[in-house]
């Protein structure tokens, strides 16, 4: 709930080393839209692509602003002008260029040298410098070539692991003083570049560690006395002298709190600290004390920049939804930032609006960041890059593989088994007494789908009809030997216009004209159990007219939306509830009445979830009163065929944060709210 307080009212601000739970009100700037620019439309075409990124990079002079677009393993570079006059802003990006490299892996972080050279820091290898061309109007793709490289591979040669975010400045003759943040080790180097003739890197080592846990952002201010970095796991940001003498053990001058989830940081012209909270709707100034840092408390204004809704479809993971990049152009005082619903937006700090902060929603947030770093970051929590840790890991290159090789074994006896049933058996694959059921693939997969077909055909209780549904644009294309083999023992291989993953029921309910009976929807990247297709059989005999599953998930939300989809637990029981969420990969079975409603929906689904058939199935179930229910109180356990994961959407629904952009197309504000209601009860 956001309250509007006008005026300005220092008693309010809360300060240097005060808790988030006893910072009850902020200084908060309300409905900040951002300022219209002009570009090309290839510019805004080449912003639309990009994706997740993390990072927003500006050159010394201003001429040019960098992208990491981690997902596509791309950098993009844009000419940029920006000029103010009066209470007038004009931003302009007239042109493009888009940076490829065998050596980009993970492309995080980046930082410019000069105008035209970019440290760039790529989590899942080095941090490299490369010569960047000149955008243009058009834009094109360029791959490059490092001109430098500080090594992260390996544990005992790398200089950086997971590099994630830098900063640099010039000190003469060419000569750069830059830091590297290794964001998953919890360290910060430092390297002095050189790009004369004589281009090279001296790497002078660790020069922050300390109490750090995932430095995710760095700056240096405007006059090289300090440097911040943004330490995510701790809420904080830490701000250290930039002497002679600092070194791995220094502690910090100074602790900025009040962040939920603290990502880039930048200082402005007057040396004031801003801060992009990736897990709340807030942006943070912290304003330098006029003695100095540390040495009196700071005060800190919030800025809100997202709304309710656009941070919370954006929030797929506990430390996601806010800003990830900032930078202050301290010429003419312009906010730029990054975030998953606007990959890049310009703010105007001049005109800021003032309104308190929702108190009780950031102590939520930090709950549910503290939450998720236990759960999913343990080890990089306890990282130190030590001798005693680096052998360990070289260790475990090692044995790791070759443990994951011993556990494959027998998934490949069972793969193979079923190579050889495909090639020798004629029995057919089917039986009167269970029920229809459907699948889809496409692409690669389809070489491997016998496999789950062959799983489900060996089951104690056969299918009545089993249907492989294949896009009209396969059908001109000769089937696998082995689906050939299994149409003659009963297969229907059918092809129709691609709906993507809802081709596994839309084709069936929109073709059959009674819809009578009961459809089990299966994956083709799993084998299934021999009791797979009886115990979602039995569980319906018992109760016909419900949503059966062999795994659900329980939803949870937050009188907001919906908390991130990988948070959700599983379902523990085999009691029916509006909040459980089945899954279609492991198994389900629908009652005719529910197929008789989807057919009625139609293809609405193409406007608000094309790419989570899940969560267009689950909506349905709920807006229509049924009743969904786990078969057994765990989650049935399958084998997932390795070959055929390749191309499967959990990448972009689970980890890029499909998913949660769905739930919010698909749910109404007022479905959120009732199920809200219910989880609260």
């Amino acid at each position: 709930m956001e309250k509007v307080s006008p005026g300005d009212a220092p008693e309010k601000r809360t300060r240097q080393g005060a808790s988030l739970s006893a910072a009850l009100i902020k200084r908060v700037v309300l409905d900040n839209g951002p300022i219209d620019f002009t570009a090309p439309e290839a510019v805004r075409a080449a912003l639309d692509e990009i994706g997740r990124t993390e990072a927003v990079a500006v050159s010394p002079g201003g001429s040019r602003l960098a992208l990491a677009a981690f997902a596509k393993k791309r950098v993009y570079v844009f000419s940029l002008a920006i000029k103010r006059s009066g209470s007038e802003v004009y931003v302009q990006l007239p042109a493009y260029v888009c940076l490829s490299s065998k050596t980009f892996r993970e492309p995080h972080g980046c930082t410019f040298l000069d105008e035209d050279h970019l440290l760039i820091c790529d989590r899942g290898g080095d941090a490299t410098v490369v010569r960047v061309p000149e955008p243009q109007a058009a834009g094109q793709e360029i791959s490059v070539d490092p001109l430098l490289v500080i090594n992260g591979k390996g544990y005992l040669r790398a200089i950086v692991k997971t590099p994630g975010s830098a900063a640099a400045y010039g000190i003469g003759d060419s000569r750069y003083q830059a830091f590297v943040c290794s964001d998953q080790w919890n360290f910060i180097t430092s390297h002095v570049i050189t790009l004369d003739k004589s281009a090279g890197i001296v790497n002078e080592g660790i020069r922050i560690q300390n109490t750090l846990q995932i430095p995710d952002g760095i700056s240096v201010s405007p006059d090289r006395q300090w440097i911040a970095v943004s330490n995510h796991v701790q809420g904080n940001i830490q701000l250290f002298r930039n002497s002679p003498d600092l070194n791995r053990q220094t502690p910090p001058a100074a602790i900025l709190e009040g962040s939920v989830c603290p990502h880039g940081v930048s200082f402005d012209g007057d040396g004031n600290v801003y801060v992009a909270d990736a897990a709340s709707p807030y942006i943070h100034r912290y304003q330098k004390p006029r003695s100095d840092w540390g040495e009196e408390e700071a005060l800190v204004d919030s800025f809100r920049l997202l709304s309710n809704e656009d941070f919370y479809k954006g929030r797929y993971a506990g430390r996601e939804g806010g800003i990830k990049g900032i930078h202050v152009d301290q010429g003419t005082n312009i906010l730029i930032t990054t975030h998953k619903l606007g990959t890049l937006e310009f703010h105007d700090l001049q005109s800021m609006r003032e309104s308190e902060v929702d108190a009780e929603q950031l102590e939520s947030l930090q709950r549910e960041r503290d939450a998720e770093i236990t759960r999913t970051k343990t080890d990089v929590l306890r990282r130190r890059w030590n001798l005693a840790s680096r052998l360990w890991r070289e260790l475990d290159a090692v044995t790791l593989p070759a443990m994951a090789n011993i556990r494959a074994v027998k998934p490949l006896l069972v793969r193979l088994r079923l190579q050889r049933v495909n090639r020798r058996c004629r029995e057919s694959l089917l039986d009167p007494a269970g029920p229809v059921v459907s699948l889809t693939s496409h692409s690669t997969r389809i070489a491997w789908a016998h496999l789950a077909i062959e799983s489900i055909a060996r089951g104690t209780l056969k299918p009545k009809r089993i249907i492989l549904w294949l896009s009209d644009e396969e059908a001109g294309k000769a089937l696998p030997d082995t689906l050939r083999r299994l149409e003659e023992r009963g297969l229907e291989v059918r092809f129709t216009p691609d709906v993507g993953p809802h081709t596994k029921y839309f084709p069936y309910v929109a073709s059959e004209a009674k819809l009578s009976e009961p459809l089990v929807t299966a994956d083709d990247d799993i084998i299934y159990t021999r009791n797979w297709l009886a115990e979602l059989t039995h569980a319906r005999e018992l109760n016909p007219t419900w949503i059966h599953c062999h795994r659900a998930r329980r939803m949870r939300l937050n009188p907001y939306h919906f908390e991130p989809y990988g948070s959700w637990g599983p379902a523990t029981d085999t009691e029916p509830s509006p909040l459980n969420f089945f899954i279609g990969a492991s198994g389900v079975i629908y009652p005719p009445e529910f197929l008789r409603a989807l057919r009625d929906y139609g293809t609405a689904f193409r406007q608000v979830c094309p790419k989570a058939d899940d969560i267009w199935l689950n909506r349905v179930a709920y807006r229509e009163g049924f009743h969904v229910a786990q078969v057994a109180s765990e989650w049935l356990q399958v084998k997932d065929i390795p070959a055929s994961q390749s191309v499967a959407l959990y990448v972009e629904n689970i980890n890029d944060g499909g998913n949660q952009l769905q739930l919010a197309a698909t749910y109404s504000p007022e479905d959120r709210a009732n199920l809200f209601r219910i989880a609260d009860a």
